[in-house]
């Protein structure tokens, strides 16, 4: 009897907490409420929502057969997307490796940081679990390369977190780790508020300010005017927005120069588009990622790079399109999923011991 309990205990399922399970529940809850709310958001205010919705179940998907996948082989889905990223240095290196805006195989040159931003992330997982010498060796050339795009490509938030996200992992003992996480989701919400800051204030009085100078010499002033009418319009159409894919008809400085039909602040567009709760339920899902990955927390590095990956997304997101793009956030839900990993893994079972 005592020996079948050693065996019972040998096989029992690590880092399975009641816990996670109900937060898979909520996330998606949170994915087919952001859905349901899009096609709400159409039905009342007009626009297309499948594009919006498609990249939102993309997404989820990538995110869900990421755990799968994690629970035969962890580190595949960190070198398919290393593997995907080198293929397309290959094919393109002269469209990757540069500023020009319409460059790249996404057609802008800060979608192209932040997909390689992803990419070294993949590289650093390699490095940090590959069991094989080589492995390593890879994963650390793929990030250390994939890290130069972002600062050719001149990708201000990806350079920014690259330095001061990344770069303390290696250092991070096993104990600050969740701390670090909560830090990851501090700066995507600073982020995330003084885009609203700047947007609801900046302007006022004679611009002369150290704030309106800092603005015009880094984020732009065309850019923060849009986060100005995206909140203009979420304030005026507070319950479902302008519509989906409608923002750029409403805007006045679109219309008067259309070098890109969207707000340089997904998670503002999307309350101008979806209005107040479309706004809140995509913030809730990136703060669900991070409390996702705290939990997840059983002696791997893994979960702090999830959380470099999706700060990264969400920093991204409060300054520019990135979610427009769905290779993006596509990829950074399958890091994500690799991160969180399987929800239940078996210890090889012991034989117990004789008495």
């Amino acid at each position: 009897m005592q020996s079948t309990r050693v065996l019972d205990r040998a096989q029992r399922p690590i880092d399975t907490p009641s816990r996670p399970s109900h937060l898979d529940v909520l996330g998606m809850t949170l994915v087919a409420a952001l859905a349901t709310w899009i096609f709400v958001a159409a039905l009342a205010s007009g626009g297309d929502p499948i594009p919006g919705a498609l990249t939102l179940g993309g997404s989820a998907a990538a995110l869900i057969v990421a755990r799968m996948v994690s629970s035969i082989r962890r580190l595949l889905v960190p070198a398919l997307v290393v593997g995907a990223a080198g293929t397309l240095i290959l094919v393109d290196p002269s469209g990757i490796f540069t500023a020009a805006p319409r460059a790249g195989p996404f057609g802008f040159s800060s979608i192209t940081g932040a997909f390689y931003l992803q990419g070294a992330v993949g590289g650093l997982m390699l490095a940090a679990r590959s069991p094989t010498a080589w492995g390593k060796s890879a994963g650390v050339l793929a990030a250390i390369l994939f890290s130069a795009v972002p600062i050719f490509t001149e990708t201000r938030a990806a350079v920014i977190l690259l330095l001061v996200l990344a770069v303390p992992v290696a250092l991070l003992r096993r104990t600050g780790r969740r701390g670090f996480i909560v830090a990851c989701g501090v700066v995507f919400a600073a982020a995330l508020l003084t885009s609203i800051a700047l947007g609801a204030t900046y302007g006022d009085g004679d611009r002369r300010g150290t704030v309106d100078t800092f603005v015009d010499s880094t984020l732009t002033e065309r850019r923060v005017g849009l986060w100005q009418e995206a909140i203009a319009m979420t304030v005026d159409s507070p319950l479902t927005g302008v519509g989906p894919g409608r923002f750029r008809f409403h805007s006045e400085l679109i219309r008067e120069d259309a070098d890109v039909p969207w707000a340089h602040n997904d998670l503002l567009q999307q309350g101008a588009e979806t209005g107040v709760p479309g706004f809140l339920l995509l913030t809730s899902l990136f703060a669900w990622g991070f409390v996702r990955l705290r939990a997840r927390i059983a002696g791997s590095v893994m979960p702090v790079l999830g959380a470099v990956s999706l700060a990264a997304l969400g920093v991204h997101a409060c300054i520019e399109y990135v979610l427009q793009r769905p290779a993006v956030p596509i990829v950074a839900a399958a890091i994500l999923g690799s991160a969180i990993g399987p929800r239940k893994r078996f210890d090889t079972p012991r034989r117990p011991r004789p008495r």
